[in-house]
């Protein structure tokens, strides 16, 4: 009889255990105060010597945020090889401590 009440016991308490695992968890939006600061900022390209916007610039460009370079720990410019795709920094030649760059096979 004892055996029974502690079966018993146990499997209302691993019922109500699964019951509760299996209840799906809330999910709530964000609110419009949490969004401030949060959008498109316009991008200012020099690539052909007059300012432009990035829209209607015919080249490829990679931007990247000041946020970007903190979270990815850019300290100098050979560590952007990561970042910047087809793009290779590294080292010239000679030990000046120059950079040299590579894109897409192109040295300079």
């Amino acid at each position: 009889m004892q055996n029974q009440k502690i079966f018993r016991t146990r499997l209302m308490f691993g019922s109500a255990l699964a019951a509760i695992a299996l209840v799906p968890a809330q999910a709530f939006a964000q609110t419009a105060a949490d969004e401030e600061g949060v959008g498109l900022e316009e991008i200012v390209v020099t690539a052909q010597k007059r300012e432009q916007s990035l829209q209607d610039v015919p080249v490829a460009v990679t931007a990247i945020s000041a946020s970007q370079l903190a979270s990815n720990r850019i300290v100098n410019v050979q560590d952007i090889s990561g970042l910047a795709p087809n793009t290779i920094v590294r080292p010239a030649a000679g030990g000046t401590g120059i950079a040299s760059f590579s894109m897409r096979g192109v040295v300079s």
